[in-house]
């Protein structure tokens, strides 16, 4: 049966609850976190974590390659952690990231050409797949990808991890159909910074300090 929140049904808050960038989350992901950059940004947690942030000098030669000013044109960003037990070869194929951003898509394009990424196109969407040249031939990691699901998002992981992302708005099977994790997203949406989930179903394979799982 459908969990209740306040008395009614999760699924009637369901399209309405949490960031539209959940319809891209795959409906078994483990953990789901979301940040407003632009209020994170402005406020006093962030400037708590100045000294970890790039150089001015590293984030203009990032401006300057990718067209984006990390400061003024990220939007938000939603990460999703699949369980354990769908998990691929390597933990790092187990993250998605979705990225709301003023993208130059071209430009992106391009610059991931030059540095020797393939284009292929999904469901109608473009995707450039990452070449690792770290990553030996017959090794069983999987190559790193990012998909444009939208003109201004962008979706980051591995190959499969990016198209999960398409399938899971394609099909409406996303985290949105997940009444137990939406009653979560309820509770905390109206937070610029937040995370929800099942923690113990990815701290094993994702080596999370216990401090994080708490």
């Amino acid at each position: 049966s459908d969990l209740s929140y306040m008395g009614l049904p999760v699924s009637v808050f369901s399209r309405a609850a949490g960031p539209d960038e959940l319809q891209y989350v795959p409906a078994d992901a483990a953990v789901v976190a979301y940040a407003n950059v632009r209020d994170v940004m402005n406020s006093e947690f962030r400037q708590r974590f100045k000294s970890l942030e790039p150089s001015q000098e590293h984030k203009n030669e990032f401006e300057e390659k990718t067209g984006i000013n990390f400061d003024q044109d990220v939007d938000s960003v939603t990460a999703a952690v699949m369980p354990k037990d769908g998990m691929a070869n390597h933990p790092a194929e187990a993250f998605l990231i979705l990225a709301r951003a003023r993208y130059q898509a071209g430009r992106l394009e391009s610059l991931a050409l030059e540095h020797g990424a393939q284009v292929t196109d999904y469901n109608g969407k473009r995707i450039v797949l990452a070449k690792d040249g770290a990553t030996p031939p017959n090794a069983s990691r999987e190559e790193m990808a990012f998909g444009f699901v939208e003109a201004d998002l962008v979706a980051f992981g591995s190959l499969s991890a990016v198209k999960a992302s398409i399938d899971a708005h394609a099909g409406n099977r996303n985290i949105v159909s997940n009444n137990e994790m939406m009653k979560l997203v309820n509770e905390i949406q109206n937070s610029n910074a937040w995370a929800v989930g099942r923690f113990d179903a990815i701290a094993s394979k994702a080596g999370l300090p216990n401090e994080l799982q708490a």
